[in-house]
């Protein structure tokens, strides 16, 4: 085989989803505390509000919240060792679903 076929794709949705998480941790930092609190008590998983069917869009948005900079870091650090080799394996798209599944 050629070098060409086998080269293994490039797992763009993990650096995405890296991209958004670090972006989004960096805009919250950059915001007045009582207006960061706000946005990170809306998108926050918490189960209480789902139980009354509020805030349906948080079972999504939550994965890319973090309490601070050492919880982001070690959830990238994790996505980008089992993300790569997992977007490569099966695929963009059915890790996208995997990862917010």
């Amino acid at each position: 085989m050629d070098e060409a076929s086998e080269r293994k794709p490039t797992p763009v949705i993990t650096y995405l989803l890296m991209a958004l998480m670090v972006f989004l941790q960096v805009y919250l930092s950059l915001l007045p505390s009582a207006r960061a609190l706000h946005i990170f008590e809306a998108y926050s998983l918490m189960p209480v509000r789902l139980l009354d069917g509020v805030f349906l869009d948080s079972i999504v948005s939550y994965i890319f919240m973090h309490g601070n900079w050492v919880h982001l870091s070690v959830n990238v650090i994790a996505l980008l060792g089992a993300g790569i080799i997992v977007e490569r394996d099966i695929g963009h798209l059915r890790f996208l679903i995997l990862f917010i599944v």
